[in-house]
């Protein structure tokens, strides 16, 4: 994925593998005023800053957490996907009609998050539903008065 980044926003991604290069660094007191860094690069440590910025990159479809539940004016949902290509969501109240939909691309390097305003819903019982094709997770979530 990374790559398929490179060749779609090389300067983006030039520019983070720059910055992970060099918060990766470990300081040394004899390179202070030597190097860009103060110290050595350490790929390793560069290496693990990737793997935080990507999150968890892919793995199965799945719901992980929805939060705070019970919710008064949104809530938020991460969730984790096996690729960047884009999920249907969708809100249903206990009676199955559609209070939500949206279509999500999951951005590559940052957190899979979606905020769900619930400022205008009756307070109950809903469920999140994300899916793609045959795929498909739903986990409940509980609406408070404001």
């Amino acid at each position: 994925e990374l790559a398929s980044d490179a060749l779609a926003n090389p300067q983006e991604t030039a520019l983070f593998i720059r910055s992970v290069l060099l918060d990766g660094a470990e300081p040394l007191a004899g390179f202070e005023g030597i190097t860009a860094t103060g110290g050595l690069l350490n790929v390793f440590n560069a290496m693990e800053l990737i793997n935080e910025s990507c999150g968890s990159s892919t793995g199965p479809l799945d719901i992980l957490r929805i939060y705070p539940n019970p919710a008064a004016s949104s809530f938020f949902v991460e969730y984790e996907t096996p690729d960047f290509e884009p999920y249907d969501f969708r809100v249903y109240n206990a009676l199955g009609q559609l209070m939500y939909r949206n279509t999500e691309a999951p951005i590559r390097f940052s957190t899979k998050r979606l905020e769900i305003d619930t400022r205008n819903w009756a307070p109950g019982v809903y469920f999140v539903a994300i899916q793609r094709g045959d795929e498909r997770e739903v986990e409940p979530v509980m609406v408070k008065a404001q």
